[in-house]
């Protein structure tokens, strides 16, 4: 990694934002440039989802949208979704290419979800839109008719209550689209009884199709992701990022403080690291 320098953005929003501190590390733009990525996340804290590349300009150009606590974050084709406090938005590319930009997402339909807290979100391979309700313990897609439809409840949640009773939080496919892993910040099976739990070594990966613990002793496990044949997920609690070798998790990197994203793109990995909490900014690593 290179050094970490002050970006400069094209975005005359976070220019007006002085409450908003970017950083990244020197080698962003070019990785951008080489590669002909951008990318997209969210930060519940600061109520916003970004966008990040170039500008014609070879600058640094930051966008972002506000939203209500924004969580999970999916796009698949010319199709994006994002979880909010209270709602799941469904965004379409209308491919009108102007002012250096080279995709334009817009708002066609908003899934009433109630405070359910939802976290992660995918696309399995029969299109269907899967989130963590977080909230309810469970997985969960949109309905027509209910806040939403339950689709899986791990085997240790005994009731379906609003009662956040064990934090969980990720979920990813396997190789073959299939809704797979879940991360949990422990097994309780108690109203908030995560929240006393979630400095130990309680987390874990499970298997929701084999019904197993694939892989445990974790502290805050937050978003596994399928990559290259490999399970990978955030060690969150400990600052690790690594991926999951024979029930053993292989971590790769330390990300200091709490990192609960992480992005892939073009055979490379780009952490994008929240250090919102603590210092009003933000570092993007790759």
């Amino acid at each position: 990694m290179s050094e970490v320098e002050a970006s400069e953005v094209k975005s005359t929003e976070v220019e007006a934002d002085k409450s908003l501190h970017f950083e990244h590390s020197g080698n962003l733009i070019n990785w951008l440039k080489i590669n002909n990525v951008s990318f997209v996340f969210s930060s519940y804290i600061t109520h916003k989802v970004y966008t990040v590349g170039v500008d014609p300009d070879d600058k640094l150009s930051i966008w972002f949208t506000c939203f209500e606590r924004p969580t999970g974050i999916t796009i698949v084709g010319d199709d994006a979704y994002i979880v909010t406090k209270n709602s799941l938005k469904h965004f379409h590319n209308n491919n009108e290419m102007e002012d250096g930009f080279n995709c334009n997402f817009s708002p066609r339909t908003s899934y009433n979800l109630g405070e359910i807290d939802a976290h992660d979100i995918i696309i399995d391979k029969d299109n269907k839109v899967l989130f963590c309700n977080t909230k309810f313990s469970c997985i969960s897609s949109i309905s027509d008719k209910h806040n939403f439809t339950v689709e899986y409840i791990p085997p240790w949640i005994t009731k379906l209550a609003c009662e956040d009773r064990c934090h969980l939080n990720g979920i990813c496919t396997d190789s073959d689209g299939t809704a797979r892993y879940v991360t949990s910040i422990c097994d309780s099976d108690v109203h908030d009884g995560w929240r006393k739990r979630r400095g130990e070594e309680d987390g874990f990966v499970y298997d929701i199709i084999e019904n197993c613990v694939v892989c445990s002793n974790l502290t805050m496990p937050h978003s596994p992701r399928m990559y290259m044949n490999k399970l990978w997920v955030l060690n969150s609690g400990k600052g690790e990022f690594g991926w999951i070798n024979a029930g053993t998790f292989i971590p790769i990197t330390f990300i200091p403080g709490l990192s609960v994203v992480w992005i892939l793109s073009v055979n490379m990995l780009l952490s994008v690291h929240l250090w919102i909490v603590m210092r009003g900014g933000l570092w993007v690593y790759c």
